[in-house]
């Protein structure tokens, strides 16, 4: 077995771990950079969230529309360096002062 044949099989299995990350501008308007579903991979295939990471901390808060459209959910308290394991549909700009967030996939 190749080492590319290796690489494929474990990008196309379901994912447990974040094989992919890239960054997340927050926004309050659908289809920006905020808007996980719209980003895509270098190759253009749309990519699903394993969850979020947060690299600077600013007072802590997040909010998000969570992926299976239940609503917007803000997170308090967070600090630098945590990962959140949540999927989500977006990241909105008015209520989240974290920076450096990286959408893992």
């Amino acid at each position: 077995m190749t080492v590319q044949k290796q690489t494929k099989q474990i990008i196309d299995a379901p994912a447990r771990c974040a094989v992919g990350a890239m960054a997340c501008t927050p926004s309050d308007t659908p289809g920006e950079a905020g808007a996980i579903p719209g980003n895509t991979d270098p190759q253009g295939n749309v990519l699903t969230s394993w969850g979020l990471y947060i690299g600077g901390a600013g007072s802590g808060n997040l909010t998000v529309l969570m992926a299976d459209g239940t609503g917007t959910v803000r997170f308090e308290g967070l600090t630098a360096g945590q990962f959140l394991p949540i999927a989500v549909a977006q990241v909105f700009a008015t209520g989240t002062d974290v920076t450096n967030i990286l959408f893992l996939y």
